[in-house]
Parts: structure tokens; C-alpha cells; sequence
């Protein structure tokens, strides 16, 4: 994996393990405050702090909901979410794109994802964005936390456990690694792209199988992108 090739502004680490400077707060919820807001540190640790106090009083029985501050935090983030996976499904289509021993490059990805975003079919189709600029701009605010969203969409399960025990964190996080060593190979140098990246200790499998989501017409309508003279 190149990924020492792709610093922009220098490596950033997501802070949890040996980089964590918040122990008190739960990594997981570290984890999904920078996938929500990954542009806005504070806002990020702001997201785990409430939702992380927020949760555990409601486990261990102290409250029985959420707090209404809680809930408005929730629904921010809620709000954001689709455009948030709408970056994960960019990055499974690049690797996808891959597989299919297609070329591999961000713009055709983002050509692939508008025609899966338009299929009435589509798991995710509501609330997705349709036109290429659209589905560009989401890369723009989310791209730096992509790894992640692609390992939660692609491993629904491992997700969950990353929130039920350290062992799952681990594994999630040694997914995402994977995507985001794959996406160092594979983005052009000149994409703006300064990644979370997951710390060196979640030591990343040598390459993660994704189950195909993109129908042969998606990977054709690439394919007549890069025809008609697109990259």
C-alpha cells in the first residue's frame, strides 16, 4: 500500500489507540463523531463526549432516553448521513471498478454511483443525490473518512460489533484500513485527500473482499464514460 505517498497536509491518525487524547470517551463513538464530522475536530469530539455520555447513562440505567440535546446532535447527524455514505459507495465502486479489472479513478467511480443512485433498485437510492456534481461534492466532504463509511456499508455486521467490543473495534478498524491503504494505491496524486487514517497498531489485512453491489450496466456506463474521452 502507498499511502505514505498521498500526505497532503502530513498524516492525521483518528485519535483513538495510542493517539487517543480523550481516554474517557469511548472510542467507538470517536470513531463515528470524525465519520459524521470529519472537516470539524471539535464538533467531532463534541458528537462523542454528549452521545457517549448519553449512552452509557442509558445503559447503565440512570436515564431512560436521550437527552433533548442529545437527540439534536442525533438528528444533525442523521441529516448528513446520506451524503456521508454516498462517499463510502464511491470507494466500494473504485474497488468494484477494480475487481472487473476496469481503470480504476475517482471521476468514473463518481460516473458508476450516479446511475446506482438513480436504480429503483438501489439499497441506498433515497435521499442520494443524482448528478455528478452532487455526488463529487459529497466525496469533497466526506472522501477523508470514506474508508470508514465503506467498511460500515460493505460490513453491516462488523460495524455493529465495533460497538459491542474492543475485539470488533479492532477488526472494523483493520477493514477500514485496508480501504483507505487501497484508496492511497488507487486515488490520482492531485485529489485532495488528507484521510483520518487509522492507527499503525490496527494492523490492516493484506486486502479485504468486497461482496459485488454494482450491476454490469453500472460497470458499462464506466466503461462509456472512459470512451467518450473521460478519465
Amino acid at each position: 500500500m502507498a499511502d505514505d505517498g498521498m500526505l497532503r497536509e502530513g498524516a492525521r491518525y483518528l485519535p483513538v489507540g495510542q493517539y487517543s487524547a480523550h481516554s474517557e470517551v469511548g472510542w467507538p463513538h470517536i470513531l463515528l463523531g470524525f465519520m459524521n464530522y470529519p472537516s470539524d475536530v471539535r464538533s467531532a469530539h463534541h458528537f462523542a463526549q454528549v452521545i457517549g455520555d448519553d449512552a452509557a447513562g442509558i445503559e447503565s440505567g440512570n436515564f431512560e432516553k436521550h437527552s433533548a440535546i442529545a437527540e439534536l446532535i442525533l438528528n444533525n447527524a442523521m441529516n448528513r448521513q446520506k451524503q456521508a455514505e454516498l462517499s463510502g459507495h464511491i470507494a466500494l465502486a473504485m474497488m468494484e471498478l477494480r475487481v472487473h479489472n476496469r481503470r480504476v479513478s475517482l471521476t468514473r467511480a463518481i460516473h458508476s454511483i450516479e446511475k446506482f443512485a438513480g436504480d429503483t433498485d438501489a439499497e441506498f437510492k433515497y435521499g442520494l443525490p443524482l448528478s455528478k456534481r452532487s455526488i463529487r461534492a459529497a466525496f469533497s466532504e466526506f472522501g477523508d473518512v470514506s474508508h470508514f463509511w465503506a467498511a460500515m456499508i460493505a460490513f453491516p455486521d462488523l460495524y455493529l460489533s465495533s460497538i459491542q467490543s474492543q475485539q470488533g473495534f479492532s477488526e472494523f478498524l483493520a477493514v477500514s484500513a485496508s480501504i483507505q491503504g487501497f484508496l492511497a494505491d488507487h486515488l490520482d496524486p492531485q485529489t485532495a485527500w488528507n484521510p483520518w487514517r487509522v492507527p499503525p497498531e490496527f494492523a490492516a489485512p493484506e486486502s479485504v473482499i468486497v461482496v459485488p453491489r454494482l450491476k454490469e450496466e453500472f460497470l458499462d456506463h464506466a466503461d462509456a464514460y472512459r470512451k467518450s474521452g473521460g478519465a
